[in-house]
């Protein structure tokens, strides 16, 4: 398949350093196009798993030929072909689309494990910021609708919220320095101005603010354990931390010795100590175990 791969991108390039030739370029457009829109169109609410794995793997190989500095693991072969900066922009611009960012989105809420890994494999090879969640509001949006995700006592919506915040992590704190609340509790704070300590990184407020979230939900469980966790679990906050956490500590290595690192380890310790504690004190909380209790499913982001 590699093979086939380079020698289809390789008939679109010029062997000068010109990059793509004109009418190549035309061609090129208007087949990755197409290609993207029809992918697109097969993400669609309901579609079986085939359809779902099959177009978000060409999603990926797309991506991955015509974009190779993209990839996670880039084909030699396929990384030797250059373009020019105007080429590449015309193949981002056909690739990647906002109603493509939307559908992609839409799969990480999907009941196959292996469907909801593809459609982040997708979304980690797309720009910063997302197309069509390029603004406050639109990410607003997004943000509401990964946390009714990670309050949700189904397994699967709780592990797509806590990929939904992981996934904004990677694009918007860690690859465009974002300072963001995972959780917002007011439209202001979607964005928010960077704190008044200059070395605090977006990382590192990002996480805080996270621990805050949870944190607040501790509180509101020591007061009423059973009306706290009726319309969400505690897993979905526990695996959106276990999503996050790791990111950050590759990032910044350095810190591992240090004061701050220390000062961000022990409110991270303390909030695993006294969510478990809160679980083993109640294990059991009437009503919420049973199936009639469920909430509705959160609707799609739009």
């Amino acid at each position: 398949r590699r093979g086939g791969q380079s020698a289809l991108r390789s008939r679109f390039y010029a062997k000068s350093a010109d990059g793509l030739l004109p009418c190549s370029l035309r061609f090129v457009d208007r087949f990755l196009r197409w290609l993207a829109e029809h992918l697109t169109a097969a993400l669609f609410p309901g579609a079986s798993f085939e359809r779902n794995i099959m177009a978000l793997e060409l999603y990926v190989i797309a991506i991955d030929v015509w974009l190779p500095a993209r990839a996670r693991f880039p084909d030699p072969q396929i990384a030797e072909l250059k373009c020019s900066d105007d080429d590449k922009l015309h193949i981002e611009e056909a690739l990647f689309q906002p109603k493509a960012t939307h559908a992609v989105i839409n799969c990480i809420v999907n009941s196959f494990d292996y469907v909801r890994k593809q459609a982040v494999e997708v979304l980690w090879r797309f720009p910063a910021p997302l197309p069509g969640v390029a603004d406050r509001p639109s990410l607003l949006a997004l943000l509401r609708w990964s946390e009714s995700l990670v309050n949700s006592p189904r397994a699967r919506e709780s592990d797509a919220g806590s990929l939904i915040v992981k996934i904004v992590y990677q694009k918007y704190v860690k690859e465009l320095g974002w300072y963001l609340s995972p959780f917002p509790v007011s439209d202001a704070m979607t964005s928010v101005d960077p704190p008044a300590d200059p070395t605090l990184s977006p990382a590192i407020f990002f996480l805080q603010r996270l621990s805050e979230g949870i944190a607040r939900r501790i509180d509101a469980a020591e007061t009423n354990l059973e009306s706290t966790f009726a319309s969400s679990f505690a897993q979905g906050l526990l695996l959106t931390l276990r999503q996050v956490l790791p990111d950050i500590q590759r990032e910044m290595p350095s810190l591992n010795a240090t004061h701050r690192q220390h000062q961000l380890d022990q409110p991270v310790l303390q909030i695993w100590r006294d969510l478990l504690a809160q679980v083993c004190r109640q294990p059991c909380v009437q009503g919420v175990a049973g199936v009639a209790s469920l909430p509705a499913a959160p609707s799609r982001v739009d």
